[in-house]
């Protein structure tokens, strides 16, 4: 179970640098990851730290933000992207089914 959690973080990670340097102007310099905590909060802050500061490093032009939120709190997830307040969504398959469905979130 743990490398195909490793598996989706290292996707998840080149999907996100390849959004990065995609020629677009829609990339400020504050990046909001949204991390759907499955294990909880806590948990997914100690995951993913790791990975925002090492794009921290990589990409100094940008300052990386981690938004760990409940997958219970689904509401709020659809209001901070309704908002657009979030640049990069990382979910499990049927909340992004469910938030392309009612948003238009892209897939990468």
């Amino acid at each position: 179970m743990r490398s195909k959690t490793t598996h989706f973080r290292a996707y998840s990670l080149l999907a996100l640098v390849w959004l990065l340097f995609a020629p677009t102007s829609s990339f400020a310099e504050q990046v909001n990851i949204l991390v759907v905590a499955t294990d909880g909060v806590e948990v997914a802050k100690e995951e993913w730290q790791p990975t925002i500061e090492y794009l921290q490093a990589s990409l100094p032009q940008h300052a990386f933000h981690l938004v760990p939120v409940s997958p219970f709190d689904l509401g709020r997830i659809k209001a901070l992207i309704a908002r657009q307040e979030i640049d990069f969504v990382i979910t499990q398959p049927a909340i992004y089914v469910d938030l392309n469905s009612i948003l238009g979130c892209p897939a990468s």
